[in-house]
């Protein structure tokens, strides 16, 4: 019976480190190139964009909260070699405390709206005015996306023919998903 105990505890123990090293981030080396991004909308426009071109590295987990994640050492190091560091803005990630030359904030880019009483009320954000859920909306999306298409056409020239049509292809589907739903 104790060795039976004593073999499952192990398979057990080997099972959550082989799970673990599958979940842990890809290290990127100095001369691969990437962009880091922290949330879905900026990473479903950025792989539209660069396909499988340029890797793309998005900084929080799927299912895990915004305003409470909290990066390690590790992704902080990742941010800084990234060809670019894309984020929301306006308080979405409140552990970006510092400048890094490769950082694009996107709501410097859009149009903002104004939060309605109820959402601010709901949520985290009772210091903003704007709403930081800003891709949301169609026309933001499109402004979204024609910013990093031009900040990817800089970054990767090479690229800049395939970047071009993916964002008209992008824009043109964001289009039609805006006139249906509307």
């Amino acid at each position: 019976m104790k060795k039976n105990l004593i073999i499952v505890v192990l398979l057990v123990l080997i099972v959550f480190i082989i799970g673990s090293t599958l979940l842990e981030k890809k290290v990127y080396s100095s001369n691969q190139a990437f962009i880091a991004v922290t949330n879905f909308p900026l990473y479903e426009i950025s792989s539209k964009l660069l396909r499988d071109k340029i890797d793309i590295e998005k900084l929080i987990p799927f299912g895990v909260e915004a305003h409470a994640y909290t990066p390690s050492v590790k992704t902080m190091i990742q941010v800084s070699k990234a060809e670019l560091f894309i984020y929301s803005g306006l308080g979405m990630e409140p552990w970006i405390t510092q400048n890094y030359d490769n950082a694009l904030n996107m709501s410097e880019y859009i149009e903002l709206q104004e939060m309605s009483e109820k959402h601010h009320h709901e949520n985290a954000h009772q210091d903003e005015q704007s709403d930081p859920h800003y891709w949301l909306d169609f026309e933001n999306m499109i402004r979204m996306t024609l910013v990093l298409s031009d900040s990817f056409e800089k970054k990767f020239p090479e690229l800049q023919n395939m970047i071009k049509n993916n964002s008209k292809a992008y824009i043109e589907d964001l289009k039609i998903l805006q006139k249906n739903v509307y």
